[in-house]
């Protein structure tokens, strides 16, 4: 597994106390939980993730902006005979944001001593006010 994706994953069974014993899966299908892999070589190259690329769906009520989506039509999770499958690709999306990505690449090109706010993929979808990881 991705170093990236090992990251996130360990991450997101800490936060939510998921035992080990249950098996997440990235892109997969085999798994209690399966989690579709969408970023494909986006971490390899040096562009911030384009905001119209992001879809948003709906989760508990409120909207989240989901980047590395799969099908847009698809609901961000079904369950089908004990299996989760999570449609979207968020780990990417959660390394995306944990990591700093953005600012990452945008100090690899300029100068300046802070990533302004103003360029960000939060501030052009107005989501920073979002619990979006």
């Amino acid at each position: 597994m991705d170093p990236r994706t090992a990251y996130i994953l360990d991450y997101f069974r800490r936060i939510y106390r998921v035992p080990a014993e249950v098996e997440i899966g990235y892109g997969t299908r085999d798994r209690r939980i399966n989690i579709h892999a969408g970023s494909g070589r986006f971490f390899e190259g040096d562009a911030p993730y384009p905001a119209e690329k992001v879809i948003w769906k709906n989760w508990r009520e409120r909207d989240i902006p989901v980047l590395f989506g799969g099908d847009p039509q698809q609901p961000l999770l079904t369950v089908e005979g004990g299996r989760a499958f999570i449609h979207h690709d968020l780990l990417a999306g959660a390394f995306y944001f944990l990591s700093g990505w953005q600012e990452y690449v945008f100090m690899r090109r300029h100068t300046a001593l802070r990533y302004p706010h103003r360029d960000s993929l939060q501030a052009r979808l107005d989501c920073a006010h979002l619990p979006v990881v």
